[in-house]
């Protein structure tokens, strides 16, 4: 009995420590997660800024402006 309640306690303490380190990967990807949504939002209102500015016939403002240009302004 003695036997088996140690290796019980053995067992229950893996599987303690496994369940610690996936609940510390699961904070590591929800806040990758969260990192990430904020980039395709970002990305997304980048997208849809420079789709007016083209509608508009604007250049964007992240473009690089030609040596024409500079010295049409």
């Amino acid at each position: 009995d003695s036997v088996d309640l140690q290796k019980a306690r053995e067992h229950n303490l893996r599987l303690d420590e496994e369940i610690l380190a996936l609940r510390n990967r699961v904070r590591s990807l929800d806040s990758e997660k969260e990192m990430l949504g904020e980039v395709v939002e970002r990305l997304r209102g980048e997208i849809h800024e420079s789709q007016e500015n083209k509608q508009r016939g604007n250049h964007s403002p992240g473009k690089t402006v030609g040596a024409e240009q500079r010295e049409q302004v």
